[in-house]
């Protein structure tokens, strides 16, 4: 052919079948690009198809080593084809265009891809305009609403460097106008079908072969220039083309992707989508916009708002009115995520739900991650992202060299679809920036009630999934972009990993509880840490003791040890309390031959204690599900606090609920559940705190000392103590998501002590040891504003243990 000798000599391997019709010049420039780059002896078979111009006078002139067959009349793309590969003698046979110029090469990068599997029986080339620009790359098959099964060129008039464009790959299809097809396997299928003119010929060959479990292979090495359909009435045909598209395969393949207004998305089985937002204006906008831009009409949206006062309320009703299509509820009551996704879970309809949070930016093609769920046993993907997220951090998804220093979101996305595409990888935790699961296992597992978790349910999420089975995974070529980390306080993450650690402990043995890197991988999950002593004084009512024991260690996974003081009980609460101790190793009993009282007892109690915190607590008491934990997170986080205390039902002050609906304990325990979720992570600081129920750091029992004496049997001690540690700087804390139910004042009745009268006098030696007015009302509350401002005197305000 006059070109330079090949490295690998393929002569006889590879037959050209070129059908012309007209247009000379462009035969003329295909013929002398092939004589440039194609080893002497190269089998091309020439058809002209009835020309009328100069092509048969230039065809005639041609050395012997191009065949030429010549038609009366324009036969079709097709019949040439299949009439030029009959004559063909090689093993290979490649259609090419006569409107293409061939690059150096461009025959042996094909021939050496079809050679690498004996399962790839069609290759297809990089063909690019004349400005450099992609026409073929490959063949997708997409569905519009005008169309339901249609071909078009992958990365269409992009860079024809475009770095996704340069990977090999498999397609369903690959362009007629440079094709490499095994010859047997062509003839094994019938060849082109001619009832095709001039369109979707090359699409229903390879179509076929692919149905045979050959495959059909992109090659971009193989690089040639296209002019692409020069020829007449290339595009007279397009309906009856389609009509036999549809005809032969409508149902026997399924499209890759949804083409509507310009935008080609992957195919996919509709989703239903639960975007949450509460004051989330910051992201929302860029939210919104990504979310329309990457799903579809089958899809459906279902934005969540949960009492909004920063303007997404009214962004929201703007958008209703833009994209009605869009469903958005408005919560009257906040309750967390979860349960805003648990509200529109209801409204969804769809097999699968996606899962954002509002400073989610999902990628164009975010929901091609539906491809992972290939198993029954799938139960959630989330996608790579830029948010540290332990394994979906993307530069844990890519190789170091593939991460420059700096990388725009358009070009990471690019990266992950080039280097991972269709990968996935199995993780033990995802993100709750975005995630996709079956709605069929969120209904199962009832995944969004997570009870009043504001922070790390996805943490639950996970072991929920892990438990019952259920694998979670990466999909490696997703990205979704995190616009800004939602801001989160110390106390609400501290407080969810509290609880979400106290359900892991009720689920397994408690000699031997999962660790974080067991169950997550994680290292930082660290519940608060440390001991609670628990100090119970009691006299007499032993049943209510019971009922408060029982209640304890129901409802407190977290480490803790019980100190009981007996004062002097007669009905039996000495032999109760051996029995427990001898049941529990984290039980000690200090017994007195009679009533100390409260103060004396507790700063008993306190004086033996090894925790970190010292709980004190009355016996009359029944505490509820995750009590300790949420005040062990405000303790532990809201900065200066010192005491913690709960609502209740039955104290003076600020912790008092007035009116409770419950009649029964059964009714107390649901009462309290709902009051946490509807509280979740509030409270509020207070100058007092009532004993019956509080929990106090061992750095201010250090500082201020216990209960002081002089209140002898009990009544305004832990006033005393609240009103030292006020003046030593600590801050009091109310949670109003912990509610501890008391019976109120049953020692004092029980024994006959004469609470009121000692309410009085004890007031009296209150009000004389602070100065206090002679005639300061103590029932309706007293303002010790001016006393908590007195500077701290360590021999006046400290009372020894």
């Amino acid at each position: 052919m006059n070109g330079k000798k090949q490295s690998k000599n393929i002569k006889y391997t590879a037959s050209i079948v070129i059908p012309v019709f007209n247009r000379a010049e462009y035969t003329r420039n295909c013929i002398a690009s092939l004589q440039n780059t194609l080893p002497d002896g190269t089998e091309v078979i020439i058809v002209d198809n009835g020309s009328t111009d100069e092509t048969g006078p230039y065809l005639s002139t041609l050395p012997p080593g191009f065949r030429v067959i010549t038609n009366r009349v324009n036969t079709g793309f097709a019949r040439a084809c299949n009439q030029g590969a009959r004559l063909a003698q090689s093993r290979y046979l490649v259609f090419l265009n006569n409107d293409t110029l061939a690059l150096p090469n461009w025959l042996e990068e094909m021939v050496i891809t079809a050679e690498k599997d004996h399962s790839i029986a069609v290759v297809g080339s990089r063909l690019l305009y004349p400005n450099g620009t992609l026409q073929h790359a490959g063949i997708i098959m997409a569905q519009s609403r005008q169309d339901p099964l249609i071909a078009l060129h992958a990365f269409y008039k992009m860079p024809g460097d475009l770095p996704e464009a340069n990977v090999p790959r498999d397609y369903q299809a690959v362009t007629g106008a440079c094709m490499l097809v095994k010859r047997e396997i062509f003839f094994e299928v019938g060849g082109f079908g001619e009832e095709y003119i001039n369109g979707y010929e090359d699409v229903d060959l390879c179509l076929k072969v692919r149905q045979t479990g050959r495959r059909v292979v992109y090659c971009p090495t193989s690089v040639l220039y296209h002019y692409e359909s020069v020829s007449e009435g290339r595009h007279s045909h397009i309906r009856h083309n389609s009509a036999l598209l549809h005809k032969h395969w409508l149902g026997r393949i399924q499209p890759e992707y949804h083409y509507n207004a310009g935008r080609l998305l992957e195919c996919r089985k509709p989703v239903s989508v639960l975007l949450a937002t509460q004051n989330s204006m910051g992201t929302l906008r860029n939210c919104v916009r990504a979310l329309l831009a990457s799903t579809t009409p089958e899809d459906e949206i279902i934005i969540i708002d949960s009492c909004s006062k920063d303007g997404t309320r009214e962004y929201l009703a703007g958008l209703k009115i833009r994209t009605p299509s869009v469903k958005i509820i408005l919560n009257q009551e906040s309750r967390g995520l979860p349960w805003a996704y648990k509200m529109g879970l209801a409204h969804c309809t769809k097999e699968y739900v996606g899962i954002l949070k509002p400073e989610a930016v999902v990628g164009k093609n975010w929901l091609a991650a539906l491809k992972h769920f290939k198993a029954d046993d799938i139960g959630a993907v989330g996608p790579v992202t830029n948010k540290k997220a332990e394994k979906q951090w993307f530069p844990y998804q890519l190789d170091t060299s593939d991460c420059p220093g700096e990388i725009t979101v358009e070009q990471l996305e690019r990266l992950l679809r080039e280097k991972n595409w269709g990968k996935a990888a199995e993780t033990k935790l995802l993100d709750g920036l975005c995630s996709l699961m079956p709605k069929k296992v969120i209904n199962e597992l009832d995944l969004f009630e997570t009870g009043d978790l504001l922070e790390k349910y996805e943490l639950y999420w996970a072991y929920r999934l892990s438990q019952k089975g259920y694998k979670l995974l990466i999909a490696r070529d997703s990205l979704v972009f995190c616009e800004q980390e939602a801001g989160s306080s110390s106390y609400q993450t501290q407080r969810s990993i509290n609880l979400i650690s106290g359900r892991l402990k009720k689920g397994h043995p408690p000699d031997r509880p999962p660790t974080p890197e067991e169950i997550w991988g994680i290292s930082w999950f660290k519940p608060s840490g440390g001991l609670t002593s628990m100090v119970i004084p009691c006299l007499d009512q032993v049943e209510y003791t019971r009922q408060c024991v029982e209640s304890i260690f129901e409802n407190t996974p977290e480490p803790f040890e019980l100190i009981f003081i007996n004062n002097g009980s007669k009905d039996g609460t000495g032999q109760y309390l051996q029995k427990l101790a001898g049941k529990h190793k984290n039980i000690s009993i200090i017994s007195n031959p009679k009533n100390l009282g409260y103060g004396a007892a507790c700063n008993q109690g306190m004086k033996s204690a090894g925790g970190r915190y010292v709980l004190l607590l009355n016996n009359d008491t029944v505490v509820t599900e995750g009590w300790l934990a949420r005040m062990l997170a405000a303790g532990d986080c809201i900065e200066g606090v010192g005491i913690v205390g709960p609502r209740s039902n039955s104290v003076s002050g600020a912790q008092r609920i007035p009116s409770v609906p419950y009649r029964d304990l059964d009714g107390m325990r649901r009462f309290a559940r709902e009051r946490a979720v509807l509280n979740a992570a509030r409270g509020f600081t207070t100058n007092r705190l009532i004993g019956f129920c509080m929990l106090v750091k061992k750095e201010v029992l250090d500082r201020i000392g216990g209960f002081d004496p002089c209140f002898g049997l009990g009544n305004f001690e832990d006033d005393d103590l609240c009103l030292r540690a006020r003046i030593a700087g600590f801050k009091l804390w109310v949670c109003d998501d912990v509610f501890v139910h008391h019976y109120g004042s049953i020692t004092f009745n029980g024994a006959r002590l004469g609470h009121s009268r000692l309410m009085e006098s004890n007031w009296e030696v209150f009000r004389k040891k602070w100065g206090l007015p002679d005639n300061c009302p103590y029932l309706d509350g007293y303002d010790m504003t001016s006393v908590i401002s007195r500077p701290f005197d360590y021999k006046v305000h400290r009372c020894p243990i």
